[in-house]
């Protein structure tokens, strides 16, 4: 992927996209937690979450590894699931407005990976085309860094992202009981997957 890349939506201004870098990191955080109670409600990675526990401070330090570009080249090297690849994209005012990542989960082959994906974007933001962008130019990223194919884990009350991932190729494969800590409630999602020679661009 390049450097930025631009993007553009109807009625707003013209968006940059592009990775998350070091200092990035606590406006993530900041704009995660600006989210509405429904969003948050839909969309909580461990290293977003208010429970600090063992597994929370190793993601949290693996996103701030990952964040420097640097360290995230050694670390896919030495032990690629370890690695987050962090994205974001900025309006004008260079406020992040949505938050992407990949996250390596199992290497397929001696050139593949499968990686887990997330995406979130923020209120204002949603209903404008903007994550159908981010999905286009994510799966060319994950094409670029070896990775073939895609999970999501999804919370099975989330219909729009579940339709706007069926849209792109992603497949229910199962329905799992997860736990929300920071709500201390149990939900139900599905386990999605899509091979990359399956994404289509289809905006129907």
């Amino acid at each position: 992927m390049a450097h930025s890349q631009t993007l553009s939506l109807v009625g707003a201004s013209p968006l940059i996209f592009r990775f998350c870098s070091i200092v990035d990191i606590v406006a993530v955080h900041r704009f995660y937690f600006s989210l509405s109670d429904n969003t948050r409600h839909f969309f909580h990675p461990t290293f977003f979450q208010k429970a600090r526990n063992f597994v929370w401070l190793r993601d949290e330090a693996l996103l701030l590894l990952s964040a420097i570009a640097g360290v995230r080249k050694i670390l896919v090297r030495i032990n690629p699931i370890m690695v987050y690849f962090p994205l974001v994209a900025l309006d004008s005012k260079q406020e992040i407005v949505a938050f992407m990542f990949f996250k390596i989960r199992r290497r397929l082959n001696r050139s593949g990976f499968e990686a887990e994906h997330g995406i979130v974007v923020r209120d204002d933001y949603q209903c404008k085309g903007l994550g159908y962008q981010l999905l286009i130019l994510g799966n060319e990223f994950a094409k670029t860094n070896g990775i073939q194919r895609l999970y999501s884990l999804v919370h099975a009350e989330n219909s729009r992202m579940i339709h706007l991932y069926q849209r792109f190729g992603f497949k229910k494969v199962s329905l799992v009981r997860r736990k929300n800590r920071d709500a201390g409630t149990n939900y139900q999602a599905y386990e999605m997957i899509c091979q990359l020679r399956e994404v289509k661009g289809n905006r129907r």
